[in-house]
């Protein structure tokens, strides 16, 4: 979720054969398992080489199809949202919580902390484009938290 700014359905069934190992990606679309959130949530996710090296050597040492594990099938007759990796995003949770995120949806917390570093290093546009948003507009709404004073910096000049 914050390396590569994936909603939690997405990183709930995201699959191997969606990296690209060589150009250090991972391609977001619908699957057999999921379907996205809009049309224009599909798209590709450019992954950090260091993050790309060790996806590759996970994927290297596994037999699944997803990237992540668990013996909870895909459910998709229920009316209820439910996720195959539940016990893993559980952990991860209380982990995140102990770390300080109180937010409501602390995984999700992540992607929206995605945004806000691709924006602050990128501009919002890169950063609605990363998040893979229909219209910049959700980006500047929910996504790209003001953590620094914006100043045009000329005041030492009026010293």
């Amino acid at each position: 979720g914050l390396m590569c700014g994936l909603r939690k359905s997405e990183i709930d069934t995201l699959m191997w054969d969606a990296f690209d190992f060589e150009k250090s990606g991972v391609l977001v679309e619908p699957n057999e398992f999921n379907q996205l959130k809009s049309e224009d949530s599909a798209g590709e996710v450019e992954l950090d080489p260091e993050l790309n090296q060790i996806f590759w050597k996970f994927w290297q040492n596994t037999d699944s199809q997803f990237v992540i594990e668990s013996q909870r099938p895909v459910n998709h007759r229920s009316q209820k949202r439910s996720y195959r990796a539940e016990q893993h995003f559980k952990r991860l949770n209380g982990w995140l919580r102990d770390q300080g995120v109180d937010a409501t949806k602390p995984i999700h917390e992540m992607r929206k902390e995605f945004g806000s570093l691709i924006n602050a290093r990128y501009g919002i546009y890169a950063a609605s484009r990363a998040l893979r948003h229909s219209q910049i507009a959700i980006t500047v709404a929910h996504y790209t938290d003001k953590k620094e004073r914006v100043t045009v910096g000329l005041g030492d000049l009026l010293a």
